[in-house]
C-alpha cells in the first residue's frame, strides 16, 4: 500500500491539471448555465419552462483528458522510482477514487443548489439532470462520483493502451469496440429486447448508475494491469 501511495503522489505533482483546471471549468459551466438562461429570458422565454443545456458534461471530458495526459507522463516516473506496474495501477486507482469522490461531492452540492433555488432563481438547470440527479446529496454524490471515476479510468486505460500497443493498437481497438457495439445493437433488435432494455433503464436510480460505473472502473483497472504487464515506459 505504501508503494501504491507513492505512485499516487506522482499525480499530485501537477496540481494545476488535476485540481485547478477542472474546478475552473466547473465554475465556467455554472456561469454559462446562468448566462444562457438569462439570454433565454431576455428573448421572451418563460422561466417555468425548464431547459437542460448539458453544460455539466464538460468537466467529465476534462477529467478524461487529464487522466490521459497525467498517466502518460507519470508512467516513466514510476519506473524511475522503482515502482512496479501493479503499484502504478493501484496508485492510479487511488487517485481516481479521490478525484471521483471530490468532484462527485462538488457536483452533488451544485445539483442540490440548482434544485433548492429552482435554477438560481431564474430556472437555469444543468447539473441536476432535469431532476434525475437533483434529489438527495448522497444519491447525487454516488451518481456523479461513479461517473467521474469511470471517466478517469477510461482515460487511464486509453493512455496505457497507447503505451502498450501504439497508434495501430488504438485504431484496431476502436474498430473492435465499434464492431462489438454494433453487434450488440443488432442482437437486441433481432431478439426484440429493446422494450425490456428500456424498462430496465427507466428503473435505474442515480445510486444504481453510480454503482454500475464504479464496478466498470474496477474492471478497467484490472484489465489495464493485465494489459501493461509488458508495456515499456
Amino acid at each position: 500500500m505504501t508503494r501504491a501511495l507513492a505512485a499516487a503522489r506522482l499525480y499530485i505533482l501537477n496540481k494545476w491539471m488535476l485540481l485547478w483546471l477542472p474546478l475552473i471549468l466547473l465554475g465556467a459551466m455554472v456561469a454559462l448555465t446562468i448566462v444562457v438562461q438569462l439570454v433565454v429570458l431576455a428573448a421572451g422565454g418563460d422561466q417555468n419552462d425548464v431547459v437542460f443545456n448539458g453544460a455539466f458534461q464538460a468537466v467529465f471530458w476534462c477529467i478524461l483528458g487529464v487522466a490521459v495526459a497525467a498517466s502518460t507522463q507519470m508512467f516513466p516516473f514510476a519506473f524511475a522510482m522503482s515502482l512496479t506496474r501493479r503499484d502504478f495501477v493501484f496508485g492510479t486507482l487511488i487517485v481516481a477514487l479521490v478525484v471521483g469522490a471530490g468532484y462527485g461531492l462538488v457536483y452533488a452540492v451544485v445539483a442540490w443548489l440548482e434544485t433548492a433555488t429552482d435554477g438560481y432563481g431564474i430556472g437555469a438547470h444543468s447539473f441536476n439532470l432535469m431532476g434525475f440527479a437533483g434529489g438527495s446529496v448522497f444519491e447525487s454524490f454516488v451518481f456523479y462520483g461513479g461517473l467521474m471515476l469511470v471517466f478517469f479510468m477510461v482515460g487511464f486505460a486509453a493512455s496505457m493502451l497507447w503505451k502498450r500497443f501504439g497508434g495501430k493498437g488504438m485504431v484496431l481497438s476502436g474498430l473492435l469496440f465499434m464492431i462489438v457495439c454494433a453487434g450488440l445493437l443488432a442482437w437486441a433488435g433481432l431478439v426484440d429486447a429493446w422494450a425490456r432494455i428500456g424498462e430496465w433503464m427507466s428503473a435505474q436510480t442515480p445510486s444504481s448508475v453510480g454503482l454500475y460505473a464504479t464496478a466498470v472502473s474496477l474492471l478497467l483497472a484490472g484489465g489495464t494491469y493485465l494489459m501493461i504487464r509488458h508495456a515499456e515506459p
